[in-house]
């Protein structure tokens, strides 16, 4: 299997990874093949339809192997790089999961129209303790053939439970106990108010500070400017675990 080089907070495990590199050995399909007329890691994607637009009335697939998510803690996502030119409200792409043992296949994300290269991330987290595979699954119909799709650095992988490196005399409590949030915070405020809102890197180091308005209830929040990785948002003196993931 290759390994795609991912920095998440350098904490991430890769659990399966493929860049078609060096081929797609590890993957079940009726007629996918590799390319390099268009990827994201050089020389090849893997696509649909290598030779020219796809068929009419056509189903294809590829297929992963299981991959085990194999504990109760800390996060796990399935991420890839694609680009696809489907002709809109007619021809689909499904990205699908399915638990070993089940013959049920869950959508997770459906392609249709045209886009150039872009992340996908999806959070596994509520699949964890299981063993799961996923398939792209393409539906054409009778009329209209556009380009396809093309799949590029897919990757499942961990990122384990939350540890800060903050050193603070009385730290206060993590205010989301039990989880953290991804890409922006809920905030609940019992009054309207303006706080300060203080965000460290998992190595401790200061990176944000800056006062926002809460309304009473629940709010929002989102930091701009964040890499990839593991934070510790302090909002006045609450604190909270936050995970910040491109592409989700």
């Amino acid at each position: 299997e290759e390994k795609i080089p991912v920095i998440i907070g350098d904490t991430s495990i890769i659990l399966f990874s493929a860049n078609f590199d060096t081929g797609y050995a590890s993957f079940s399909t009726n007629h996918w093949d590799t390319t390099s007329s268009t990827f994201i890691s050089p020389p090849y994607s893997i696509t649909d339809s290598k030779t020219g637009p796809y068929s009419n009335n056509d189903t294809s697939y590829l297929l992963t192997p299981y991959v085990y998510l194999p504990d109760t803690e800390g996060l796990y996502f399935v991420s890839f790089y694609t680009k696809y030119s489907l002709e809109p409200d007619y021809d689909f792409v499904y990205f699908q999961i399915q638990e070993d043992g089940s013959s049920t296949w869950n959508t997770l994300e459906t392609f249709n129209d045209s886009t150039e290269w872009h992340r996908v991330n999806i959070n596994l987290t509520s699949y964890r303790g299981k063993r799961v595979r996923f398939r792209f699954y393409m539906i054409t119909d009778y009329y209209v053939e556009y380009d396809g799709i093309y799949i590029d650095n897919f990757m499942v992988y961990k990122i384990p439970r939350f540890t800060s490196s903050i050193k603070e005399k009385r730290l206060q409590p993590i205010h989301n106990k039990g989880g953290s949030f991804i890409n922006s915070l809920k905030i609940a405020s019992p009054h309207t108010t303006q706080a300060l809102i203080r965000v460290y890197n998992n190595a401790g180091q200061l990176v944000k500070s800056f006062r926002t308005g809460l309304h009473k209830g629940i709010n929002t929040l989102k930091v701009k400017g964040l890499r990839e990785g593991k934070y510790t948002v302090f909002v006045d003196k609450k604190r909270y675990n936050l995970i910040v993931i491109e592409g989700k």
